[in-house]
């Protein structure tokens, strides 16, 4: 069975992640895309201590890439590799990506429904933070509402909101608040189950003052978003 590594960069006390604001932009995006921010062959790389080798681009987001890599030892084991270009980010970006690290192997392993992390490896040369998951073949919960999946399907919406309820429970019960849930940060099993990813906003602390986390199409109406006017609603 695969363990977890522990992340390299000691976790004493870390600051909330930054605040979205309407300058920062929804996604947090930065001026350039990072796969523009990578070296331009990865596919072949060695990585997590040379045990797996990228393999294929399976995906981007606004500040990771993400690919499929297989195990040196045994081909037929593949992981999913987020990439993660930390090369000119201010210092609260980094030490926010620090923090999604912790805050994903506090609660790695601890349900199904939570997206198992396999290994962390940081390259000083290139600057780059590699962030190793179990594969989820199927990709995220997202293109599956894209494609109206669960149009008349109550047995099946109700299914999978149960592991996500799951998920997030085993998180709270372990300190840890994603305030991130969303159909993209949902990713699909080969067999169909689902598990919980992306701990970018995610915080162990119970309360806060901080508010702006979290994506505006699938925050609460009572967040107070400082782009969201009035805030009554």
């Amino acid at each position: 069975a695969l363990t977890s590594v522990q992340f390299s960069i000691k976790a004493l006390s870390y600051p909330e992640p930054p605040k979205v604001t309407p300058t920062m932009g929804i996604a947090r995006a930065p001026t350039q895309t990072p796969r523009e921010k990578l070296p331009l062959i990865m596919q072949g790389r060695s990585v997590l201590k040379g045990r797996y080798r990228l393999t294929r681009q399976i995906g981007q987001g606004s500040w990771a890439v993400c690919y499929e890599a297989r195990s040196i030892a045994d081909p037929k084991q593949t992981i999913a590799v987020k990439c993660i270009p930390r090369k000119g980010l201010p210092y609260r970006h980094r030490i926010a990506i620090n923090g999604e690290v912790v805050h994903h192997q506090r609660v790695s392993g601890k349900h199904v429904n939570i997206l198992r992390v396999v290994g962390v490896e940081e390259n000083p040369r290139d600057d780059i933070l590699y962030i190793g998951t179990e594969l989820c073949a199927k990709g995220s919960l997202y293109s599956f509402t894209k494609r109206d999946v669960f149009l008349a399907q109550p047995a099946l919406t109700k299914s999978i909101f149960k592991q996500v309820v799951d998920g997030v429970k085993a998180m709270h019960d372990n300190g840890i608040f994603h305030r991130d849930l969303k159909p993209d940060n949902i990713f699909v099993k080969e067999d169909g189950s689902v598990a919980i990813g992306d701990f970018g906003f995610a915080t162990s602390r119970a309360s806060t003052t901080s508010f702006g986390m979290g994506t505006p199409g699938y925050v609460a109406p009572g967040t107070k978003l400082s782009y969201c006017l009035p805030t009554a609603s």
